[in-house]
Protein backbone atom coordinates (compact mmCIF):
# COMPACT_ATOMS: atom_id res chain seq x y z
CA UNK A 1 0.00 0.00 0.00
CA UNK A 2 1.55 3.75 -0.60
CA UNK A 3 2.29 6.14 2.04
CA UNK A 4 -0.94 8.53 0.86
CA UNK A 5 -3.59 5.59 1.19
CA UNK A 6 -1.98 4.37 4.67
CA UNK A 7 -2.26 8.15 5.89
CA UNK A 8 -5.36 8.04 4.60
CA UNK A 9 -7.19 4.84 6.11
CA UNK A 10 -5.30 6.00 9.33
CA UNK A 11 -6.79 9.03 9.81
CA UNK A 12 -10.35 8.05 9.23
CA UNK A 13 -10.14 6.49 13.11
CA UNK A 14 -9.53 9.92 14.32
CA UNK A 15 -12.97 9.98 16.16
CA UNK A 16 -14.21 13.23 14.49
CA UNK A 17 -13.85 12.71 10.93
CA UNK A 18 -17.10 13.28 9.30
CA UNK A 19 -16.12 13.96 5.85
CA UNK A 20 -12.94 13.16 4.68
CA UNK A 21 -11.69 14.36 1.25
CA UNK A 22 -8.11 14.09 -0.40
CA UNK A 23 -5.99 17.09 -1.23
CA UNK A 24 -9.48 18.99 -2.31
CA UNK A 25 -12.79 19.14 -0.81
CA UNK A 26 -16.00 20.65 0.32
CA UNK A 27 -15.83 23.87 2.24
CA UNK A 28 -18.65 22.46 4.70
CA UNK A 29 -18.70 22.84 8.44
CA UNK A 30 -17.12 19.72 9.42
CA UNK A 31 -15.69 18.83 6.22
CA UNK A 32 -11.97 17.19 6.59
CA UNK A 33 -9.18 17.21 3.90
CA UNK A 34 -5.80 15.40 3.50
CA UNK A 35 -3.37 17.41 1.93
CA UNK A 36 0.04 15.50 1.51
CA UNK A 37 3.39 17.65 0.84
CA UNK A 38 5.57 16.37 -1.42
CA UNK A 39 8.10 15.79 0.84
CA UNK A 40 9.22 11.95 1.24
CA UNK A 41 12.24 12.94 2.06
CA UNK A 42 15.42 11.38 3.22
CA UNK A 43 17.20 12.66 5.34
CA UNK A 44 20.19 10.13 6.70
CA UNK A 45 21.43 7.37 5.58
CA UNK A 46 23.47 4.89 8.47
CA UNK A 47 26.46 2.56 7.77
CA UNK A 48 23.78 -0.46 7.51
CA UNK A 49 22.17 1.15 4.49
CA UNK A 50 18.78 1.85 6.79
CA UNK A 51 17.24 5.66 5.62
CA UNK A 52 15.72 7.57 8.04
CA UNK A 53 12.74 9.50 6.78
CA UNK A 54 9.58 11.75 6.60
CA UNK A 55 6.27 11.77 5.03
CA UNK A 56 4.45 15.62 5.90
CA UNK A 57 0.79 16.05 5.59
CA UNK A 58 -1.57 19.15 6.63
CA UNK A 59 -4.80 18.33 8.14
CA UNK A 60 -7.40 20.96 7.28
CA UNK A 61 -10.42 21.11 8.81
CA UNK A 62 -13.76 22.91 7.71
CA UNK A 63 -15.67 24.84 10.66
CA UNK A 64 -18.56 27.63 11.64
CA UNK A 65 -16.98 30.77 12.72
CA UNK A 66 -18.35 34.37 13.42
CA UNK A 67 -17.05 37.71 13.05
CA UNK A 68 -19.95 39.49 13.96
CA UNK A 69 -21.05 38.92 17.18
CA UNK A 70 -18.88 40.71 20.09
CA UNK A 71 -17.37 38.44 22.99
CA UNK A 72 -19.11 35.48 21.04
CA UNK A 73 -17.47 32.10 21.19
CA UNK A 74 -18.26 30.50 18.27
CA UNK A 75 -14.86 31.12 17.07
CA UNK A 76 -13.02 29.59 20.72
CA UNK A 77 -15.28 26.34 20.23
CA UNK A 78 -14.41 26.14 16.67
CA UNK A 79 -10.54 26.78 17.63
CA UNK A 80 -10.82 23.97 19.89
CA UNK A 81 -12.78 21.66 17.66
CA UNK A 82 -9.67 21.87 15.26
CA UNK A 83 -6.79 21.29 18.05
CA UNK A 84 -8.39 18.12 18.86
CA UNK A 85 -6.37 16.62 15.91
CA UNK A 86 -3.22 17.55 17.06
CA UNK A 87 -4.43 16.03 20.33
CA UNK A 88 -5.33 12.87 18.48
CA UNK A 89 -1.82 12.54 17.00
CA UNK A 90 -0.18 13.23 20.39
CA UNK A 91 -2.28 10.28 21.45
CA UNK A 92 -1.06 8.09 18.69
CA UNK A 93 2.06 8.52 19.24
CA UNK A 94 2.06 7.89 22.80
CA UNK A 95 0.16 4.49 21.91
CA UNK A 96 2.43 3.89 18.44
CA UNK A 97 -0.80 3.53 16.22
CA UNK A 98 0.54 4.45 12.83
CA UNK A 99 -0.22 3.79 9.50
CA UNK A 100 1.28 1.25 7.84
CA UNK A 101 3.09 2.08 5.62
CA UNK A 102 3.82 -1.79 4.99
CA UNK A 103 7.19 -4.01 4.90
CA UNK A 104 10.56 -2.41 4.96
CA UNK A 105 8.92 0.92 6.70
CA UNK A 106 8.99 1.44 10.40
CA UNK A 107 7.62 4.48 11.93
CA UNK A 108 9.31 6.18 14.67
CA UNK A 109 7.38 9.09 15.73
CA UNK A 110 4.10 11.15 14.94
CA UNK A 111 3.92 14.88 15.63
CA UNK A 112 2.23 18.02 14.82
CA UNK A 113 4.87 20.73 13.48
CA UNK A 114 2.66 23.59 15.14
CA UNK A 115 1.23 24.45 18.47
CA UNK A 116 -1.89 25.45 17.15
CA UNK A 117 -3.84 25.12 13.79
CA UNK A 118 -3.48 28.02 11.22
CA UNK A 119 -6.64 29.44 10.43
CA UNK A 120 -7.50 31.32 7.71
CA UNK A 121 -11.49 32.12 6.81
CA UNK A 122 -12.79 31.01 3.30
CA UNK A 123 -16.56 31.63 3.36
CA UNK A 124 -18.70 34.33 4.98
CA UNK A 125 -19.13 31.34 8.15
CA UNK A 126 -16.61 29.04 7.55
CA UNK A 127 -12.96 28.66 8.02
CA UNK A 128 -10.61 26.62 7.02
CA UNK A 129 -8.26 25.34 10.04
CA UNK A 130 -5.16 23.31 9.03
CA UNK A 131 -2.62 21.25 11.16
CA UNK A 132 0.75 20.35 9.90
CA UNK A 133 2.00 16.70 10.57
CA UNK A 134 5.43 15.16 10.64
CA UNK A 135 5.77 11.40 10.39
CA UNK A 136 9.26 10.09 10.78
CA UNK A 137 10.30 6.21 9.58
CA UNK A 138 13.11 4.19 8.99
CA UNK A 139 13.04 2.18 5.43
CA UNK A 140 15.01 -1.30 4.79
CA UNK A 141 15.98 -1.68 1.67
Amino acid sequence: MDKNTAVWEWIQSFPDVKELYFNFGAANNGASVLIPNPTDNVISTDITGIKTCRYDFAYAVFLTYDSTTPYGTTNISSLNAAEDFGRWIAEQNADKSYPDFGTGCIITGVRVLSNSPIATAVTETITKYVTQVRIEYEQYD
